[in-house]
């Protein structure tokens, strides 16, 4: 079993951010001068929302994660989850899809290198990259 201490990133809010911000610009460039530019306040309005939710949502994902790699489960938020696909690596964010153990509700957990130590990161991209029994059951 692997364990660390997940903080709140800052880089998270910041590219949530820079998405909404990019999507804001562009409904506003597309829709200038249109026969929709009467809803354009309320679209923006409907985005920024969306925002607030995201930004909410980045402040859950914090506390402890441990890693049970032989049983192809994470301990996070307080209960278990199975990981139901491979782990998506960039070079710093993981993307992990996961079943709730206790009720079957479906999450993805969004990881970046700035919510973890250095070495606690490498060893967590070590681990999910290199568990032989999560590649198994998702190849048969």
């Amino acid at each position: 079993m692997w364990r660390a201490e997940l903080i709140n990133s800052v880089k998270q809010r910041y590219l949530v951010t820079l998405f909404y911000l990019l999507l804001i610009m562009a409904l506003m460039h597309n829709l200038a001068d249109t026969i929709l530019d009467d809803l354009l306040f309320v679209l923006i309005i409907l985005v920024i929302y969306q925002w607030w939710k995201g930004i909410c949502y980045l402040k859950t994902i914090r506390g402890e994660l441990a890693l049970f790699y032989h049983k192809n489960q994470l301990y996070w938020s307080r209960q278990r989850w199975d990981i139901v696909k491979p782990p998506l690596f960039f070079r710093y964010a993981i993307i992990i899809h996961l079943i709730s153990k206790r009720n079957r509700k479906k999450r993805v957990l969004f990881l970046m290198d700035d919510s973890f130590n250095c070495q606690d990161w490498h060893s967590l991209h070590y681990f999910l990259h290199h568990n032989e029994s999560l590649r198994k059951n998702n190849n048969q």
